[in-house]
């Protein structure tokens, strides 16, 4: 039998060593494998705080007012908020709330299409977010065409903000890439939820504002690990329903949209609903630093539940495009036995005895 292997650790820096060193322990070859892999883990950890710190501090966001956007969204239904939030994904640095696309000032014909709605609801959207009531649209009539600025009451981007003023960070970039085939009253939710988003948490929920930190000493990542928060308290299915107008049906329908399209994660149990915004898209914040050990915890959740979404999709078109195909190669053999037994049959008589468009069979005779 060989001579041991003597392994050591420091006790100083955690390091595993060749030599031993005055101070220094002897450990197994079991435990130094189990804290080379903490120690590597800690090392993604730090690096994955740091590109979320990176991300955190581009200046490519939009800054959306909480208390300002409450008393927005009471004067709106679900479509024109949606219509609200998508025209605010075109504001740019320094352009003093200005629609841009491709540096130069959007018209409205480019509304409605950034709307996808036909042109006479896009003109009334337009008409209630510019109206004296809602102010959201400034809309510069000096020019010609008309210039639209998003109100900087509710929006900014690129400017200074005060100190404890509660808001939330749009991502516009990110935000974007995820708009594909979501309803402008999905959106509209979205929108109007975004206030209730904890701003240490993400969570959606009735104290968004409030320090749940037991521990003010500690993160609010330390403090969650270690179970030492206040309660964060969720919206119930009649205080959620009474914000958005909706009944729970339709509530749980937007937010399987929502969830499906990446924009957040949600559980609905015991009449009570938890939601967490993705912290890539928004993230509510005030004057506090931000906790990025946290949100990179919330991201890695994010991944996770985006990969096992991925791979039920897959499977799921797997059997689709085996059952698609094996209905071709039914239908396939069916033809030609009818062809076998009428040579001369014509395509209408074919596409009905086999129950497919005559476009099909044309496809099929391509197959033989």
């Amino acid at each position: 039998m060989g001579k041991k292997e003597k392994l050591f650790i420091s006790n100083s820096t955690g390091q595993v060593l060749d030599v031993l060193e005055p101070g220094d322990s002897i450990i197994k070859a079991v435990e130094r494998e189990r804290r080379k892999q903490a120690f590597k883990q800690i090392v993604e950890n730090i690096k994955k705080q740091n590109e979320m710190q990176k991300y955190f501090h581009q200046k490519r966001w939009i800054a959306s007012y909480n208390n300002e956007i409450l008393e927005l969204t009471k004067k709106l239904n679900l479509e024109t908020a949606g219509a609200a939030l998508k025209a605010t994904l075109y504001m740019n640095m320094n352009s003093n709330g200005r629609l841009d696309t491709n540096g130069r000032p959007i018209k409205r014909l480019e509304l409605h299409n950034i709307f996808a709605v036909k042109k006479s609801q896009a003109q009334n959207y337009i008409r209630i977010l510019s109206s004296d009531e809602v102010k959201f649209l400034v809309v510069d009539k000096a020019t010609k065409p008309y210039t639209y600025y998003i109100n900087k009451k509710y929006h900014t981007m690129g400017t200074e903000i005060k100190d404890g003023r509660h808001f939330v960070k749009i991502f516009k970039e990110k935000t974007k890439e995820l708009l594909d085939g979501v309803k402008l009253r999905h959106l509209g939710m979205l929108y109007i939820l975004l206030p209730y988003f904890h701003f240490q948490s993400g969570y959606l929920c009735l104290n968004p504002s409030e320090d749940v930190r037991l521990d003010g000493e500690k993160s609010f990542f330390r403090n969650w690990i270690e179970e030492t928060i206040k309660e964060i308290e969720h919206f119930t299915e009649e205080e959620l329903s009474k914000v958005l107008g909706r009944d729970i049906e339709t509530i749980v329908c937007y937010l399987k949209e929502l969830s499906n399209a990446g924009f957040l994660m949600y559980s609905h149990s015991n009449g009570v609903f938890t939601i967490k915004i993705r912290p890539d898209i928004m993230i509510s914040v005030n004057s506090e630093k931000v906790d990025f050990e946290y949100y990179s915890f919330v991201m890695a959740e994010f991944n996770q539940n985006i990969k096992k979404k991925n791979q039920v999709k897959n499977k799921v078109n797997y059997k689709v495009n085996n059952k698609v195909e094996e209905k071709v190669e039914n239908n396939l053999n069916l033809l030609k036995q009818l062809l076998k037994n009428n040579p001369n049959a014509k395509k209408t008589e074919l596409a009905k005895a086999i129950g497919v468009s005559r476009g099909h069979i044309y496809r099929l005779l391509k197959k033989i």
